[in-house]
């Protein structure tokens, strides 16, 4: 590496905090998202700004907090939805309850591609970065993890 590339991450460590921890919120954060039903009611543009925004949140989480540049960056990806969804009044209609479209049909657990399921059991596990005892979904844990004891 170059001693610039070398500089900017240290620099980046400072205010985002441990990449492994930073990917490992936002992973697990793209994941709950993407299990919701109104995932599947996002545009391309819709949907690449919430995990810009799941990204920017692992930053905060990871590193520090009070960086404005984090939050002015969410405020951005939120804006450049916001100028591009056209006003209901300019549709001549009220948006509403029943503007929205029904939910699609979301599969069982069950029925979910192995990744999926495998990727929401690694998210209910318990975190590896030690802060926490609670997973990500608030649910203790109920063995699979190497700190949890079967007696």
């Amino acid at each position: 590496m170059t001693p610039d590339i070398d500089t900017l991450l240290r620099d980046r460590h400072a205010t985002h905090g441990d990449y492994a921890v930073h990917a490992d919120i936002t992973q697990r954060l793209k994941i709950v998202m993407r299990l919701q039903p109104g995932w599947l009611r996002l545009n391309a543009m819709q949907g690449e700004a919430l995990e810009m925004i799941a990204h920017k949140i692992g930053r905060i989480l990871a590193g520090k907090p009070d960086f404005q540049d984090h939050w002015d960056d969410i405020a951005g990806y939120a804006r450049l939805v916001s100028q591009r969804i056209t006003p209901p009044e300019a549709l001549g209609t009220a948006q509403d309850a029943s503007d929205v479209p029904a939910a699609p049909e979301v599969p069982e657990p069950d029925d979910w591609p192995v990744e999926l399921a495998v990727s929401l059991r690694e998210a209910r596990r318990e975190p590896d970065i030690g802060a926490d005892p609670q997973n990500v979904l608030g649910e203790p844990e109920i063995g699979n993890s190497p700190k949890s004891s079967t007696a």
